[in-house]
């Protein structure tokens, strides 16, 4: 089990809403508690972004509820009647991240009638500004998340996945069944990259320079999800054609396993000079490998493709979007080595 830096935020945040409430004599603190797991955010920037929303829906919500019970007092229907309003004004206002904390605060003022109304709903207010101040205070000092690690260690493990299935695609060496679960495991990994890398990118720099630094590595990221993404489509592309492939010659699927083991390697070694494991040229070497194989595999299919024409055998038309996404791949690796080799020189540069 991993308990990652919102689990544990999650976790103090609500114990300083606890302490809060009980020191200032509000009760119930589990309402402080409930609005402090509700407002806790993965980063600080959200966490900003987020408290002027949350403090527009909670008044919302706190005017309505008060103005009901006032009219209609707080029978079960009524709550649900006025949780309905707060609900629709909130998605009116398109604060819809806000409606469970709202909702929140409708129940804690609507319990109870008894005594001084007015008094009990707004100590019933504050427990949960309560609440939302103590999970902007936590995520503003405790467990600063690092997502540009975390971005690049996800992207290193979709990537080795990725190429580990497009070496055996060809060879018929994968089971169906398990072969199509892992794609769909791919394809919600890359979603997930893609969520990282935009917590990555609102993260807020306060220097000049650490500021130009992360826009190049935004820029640098975005391309490394890209060709992962290409990746993914060619090898859907190779399991989609399996039966197409089974029909062509073996010289040409022998080329086209060929390439795609010279374009992984690739791939890898990209890796390893953004990681500086390996050596950067300056200037850009175009390698002779991938793009030479690429061409020997393209001029071989047009021949046979050529050759088979004349009898109108549609498995040879199918084929044609493999290949493209064979180029597609080819080239996103070159602009993303290119992008590699550009940010050292850069960097060198300034230093």
């Amino acid at each position: 089990m991993r308990l990652g830096a919102r689990i544990i935020k999650t976790g103090i945040a609500v114990t300083l809403s606890l302490y809060l409430a009980s020191m200032f004599n509000l009760e119930p603190v589990i309402f402080a508690a409930l609005a402090a797991v509700l407002a806790i955010q993965p980063s600080l920037y959200r966490s900003w972004q987020n408290v002027l929303e949350q403090l527009q829906a909670n008044v919302i919500g706190a005017v309505v509820a008060v103005s009901f019970t006032y009219l209609l007092g707080n029978e079960p229907f009524v709550v649900g009647l006025v949780v309905i309003i707060v609900i629709a004004i909130n998605l009116r206002l398109r604060f819809e991240k806000s409606i469970p904390l709202a909702i929140i605060t409708v129940i804690a003022i609507m319990e109870s009638t008894e005594g001084n109304f007015l008094l009990f709903a707004l100590d019933r207010f504050l427990l949960i500004l309560l609440g939302i101040g103590s999970s902007v205070v936590v995520n503003a000092i405790f467990l600063p998340p690092k997502y540009e690690d975390r971005l690049y260690r996800e992207l290193n493990e979709a990537t080795y996945d990725i190429l580990s299935y497009l070496r055996s695609s060809t060879l018929d060496e994968l089971d169906e069944r398990r072969y199509r679960e892992e794609v769909r495991r791919l394809k919600d990994q890359l979603i997930k990259i893609d969520q990282i890398y935009l917590l990555f990118k609102e993260e807020r720099t306060y220097f000049r320079k650490v500021t130009y630094s992360k826009q190049r590595k935004l820029v640098l990221f975005r391309k490394m999800i890209h060709a992962n993404q290409k990746g993914l489509a060619l090898l859907k592309s190779i399991e989609k054609h399996k039966c197409n492939l089974a029909q062509v010659p073996l010289g040409l699927t022998k080329l086209l396993q060929e390439e795609i083991d010279i374009l992984t390697n690739y791939h890898e070694r990209i890796l390893l000079k953004y990681e500086r494991k390996l050596r950067s040229h300056h200037p850009h070497m175009i390698p002779t490998d991938v793009f030479s194989g690429r061409d020997q595999v393209l001029t071989q299919f047009m021949s046979l493709y050529k050759e088979n024409q004349e009898q109108q055998d549609e498995d040879w038309i199918h084929l044609f979007p493999l290949f493209a996404q064979l180029i597609d791949y080819a080239d996103e690796l070159e602009r993303l080595d290119k992008l590699v080799e550009a940010y050292y020189s850069f960097h060198e540069q300034r230093l």
